[in-house]
């Protein structure tokens, strides 16, 4: 027995050695790359040693604490000036480690098969599309994003497993947008140093390089603040709280002055406030009071003389729009009369998620995506249905109310890119997860 344990403990120690030379070959040349990036950046040396020990210090944390380094990462999320953003790093990180500490939690395939399928064909659609077609640098780079972004929606699922676990990913969420409402807030008072919040002077941006985009994480963030207040079970200093929160997201996103924002933040509410009128009519009272208190500011707000002129040319159509409208109709047009598509980034300036998608990956692409939504946010449409009541991370209400905003939204916006989209869509998919009760069966 002895002999045994000594025979293991050397089979052992040998192969932690071979992965610690392993590790250190490759952290070697990993870190001399970084090096010779950053000094040709013009940065300091001290940078360089920073950085590195910044790396090393995460990847401790996450074999220590992964929780806490899942929440660092989606912490993270709003932050996208540049491409790749510092999330999309840590992700990587986060995954290798999730993996080797078995923190992704593997589904059903049979429970999942529509999602799963619409996910191949939908890979499919991509590669075929590319067939045929001059492909450029920017086919591949398009393609290759939005490969990373279905991992992404992939382990939003194998780690949204339990209600912790998509805690963990919206208390990041709503940190990231909370320190870009507050910097946009800042930015619109004048404060220099957060002056480049406010794009074009006027229209809030954030960390985002778009204030389409940047209204619609802030409009869901302000929907899953809401929810927290429904869910506060009275305790008047989490309803405070989330009250304010509610009211400087929602208010930050109708600043980035988007109207398809504008119409999926109000469709969301009264989609949610209508659902919740059905079980718990309080509840859809204090919804709907939001609303109110958001439309009162935001009209107030737009009809200052900085922002009349803008909200009243917006409010006709413009020449822009025109042109939008004209090259989704011959969008429609190509992926119709080109069965494979013009492949990836072929049909840029869509401004349709629906259209893009058919443009660049004909009717197998469109339809494929379809399967996917529809895979993910099924299993909310069958709790909102007997009022489930059994999960409350996040409630089945306001997660169907958010996406049914998301997705009208995306049809006069390109939406593949988005990050948080494919965040959300991916802990609707892990609802999937546990038996459907109806509210009230859980106690007998």
């Amino acid at each position: 027995m002895i002999r045994q344990f000594v025979s293991g403990s050397k089979k052992w120690m040998t192969w932690f050695a071979i992965a610690a030379m392993l590790a250190s070959g490759f952290l070697a040349v990993f870190s001399q790359w970084i090096i010779a990036v950053i000094e040709q950046s013009g940065y300091p040396a001290w940078f360089s040693l920073a950085f590195l020990t910044g790396c090393i210090l995460l990847v401790g944390v996450g074999f220590t604490a992964y929780e806490v380094l899942v929440w660092l990462c989606f912490s993270l999320i709003g932050f996208v000036r540049i491409e790749p953003a510092p999330f999309d790093y840590l992700l990587l990180v986060v995954m290798a480690i999730g993996w080797a500490r078995g923190k992704l939690e593997l589904f059903n395939v049979r429970q999942n098969v529509l999602v799963l399928s619409g996910l191949w064909i939908f890979i499919l659609a991509n590669l075929v599309s590319m067939v045929g077609v001059a492909a450029q640098p920017a086919s591949w780079r398009f393609m290759l994003i939005t490969f990373y972004l279905l991992v992404l929606f992939l382990f939003v699922r194998l780690y949204g497993h339990d209600e912790k676990a998509i805690h963990i990913l919206l208390a990041g969420y709503l940190v990231s947008a909370t320190v870009n409402a507050v910097l946009v807030i800042l930015g619109l008072l004048g404060l220099g140093f957060a002056s480049s919040m406010v794009g074009w002077s006027i229209r809030g941006v954030g960390f985002f390089k778009d204030p389409n985009v940047f209204g619609a994480y802030m409009a869901s963030a302000a929907m899953i603040a809401m929810d927290r207040i429904v869910h506060s079970k009275g305790r008047w200093y989490r309803i405070v709280g989330y009250g304010v929160l509610t009211f400087l997201l929602g208010f930050t996103a109708v600043y980035s002055l988007s109207r398809a924002v504008w119409v999926s933040l109000v469709l969301s509410i009264g989609v949610y406030a209508w659902m919740l009128a059905k079980e718990a009519p309080r509840s859809a009272v204090i919804v709907l009071s939001v609303l109110l208190a958001l439309a009162i500011t935001a009209v107030f707000f737009l009809q200052s003389s900085q922002m009349a002129a803008f909200v009243s040319a917006h409010m006709r159509l413009q020449d822009y729009d025109m042109a939008r409208f004209g090259n989704q109709y011959q969008g429609l047009i190509a992926g119709l009369t080109q069965p494979l598509g013009v492949g990836p980034a072929g049909w840029p300036n869509a401004h349709s998620l629906y259209v893009k998608t058919l443009a660049e990956h004909g009717l197998l692409g469109l339809v494929s995506l379809g399967m996917v939504i529809v895979g993910s946010i099924w299993p909310l449409i069958r709790r909102v249905a007997v009022m489930d009541g059994s999960r409350r991370a996040l409630s089945a209400q306001v997660l169907l109310a958010i996406l049914i905003g998301q997705l009208v939204n995306s049809v006069v916006i390109d939406s593949i890119h988005w990050r948080h989209l494919w965040v959300l869509l991916g802990i609707a998919w892990a609802f999937s997860d546990g038996p459907v009760t109806k509210q009230g069966e859980e106690n007998g």
